[in-house]
């Protein structure tokens, strides 16, 4: 549903996951770009649910370490957006 007359900026990313572990490069790029970085989240978090307590949070003061450093979290929102915008303005993202 487009409340906005906006498409939605993660338009295709559930099939662009699909294809990703299909092993479908090429169609998931296609699809959405950013699949691999949300599979890569999805991991991370899969990972930190099912360690034990102590593993756990050794894991968790890593990959806030790894984030605090990096500056990912803004640096991946604000490529999001932009590959959003840049799919908007070509008429890709209308799927």
């Amino acid at each position: 549903m487009q409340t906005f007359s906006l498409p939605c900026p993660g338009c295709g990313l559930s099939r662009a996951c699909a294809a990703l572990v299909r092993g479908d490069w090429l169609e998931s790029f296609q699809l959405h770009a950013f699949a691999p970085v949300v599979l890569f989240g999805m991991t991370l978090i899969t990972l930190g649910a099912v360690l034990p307590t102590d593993a756990h949070r050794g894991f968790v003061r890593l990959v806030s370490e790894w984030e605090r450093r990096t500056a990912i979290t803004p640096l991946l929102l604000g490529a999001f957006c932009l590959y959003w915008l840049l799919r908007f303005a070509s008429g890709a993202a209308a799927a």
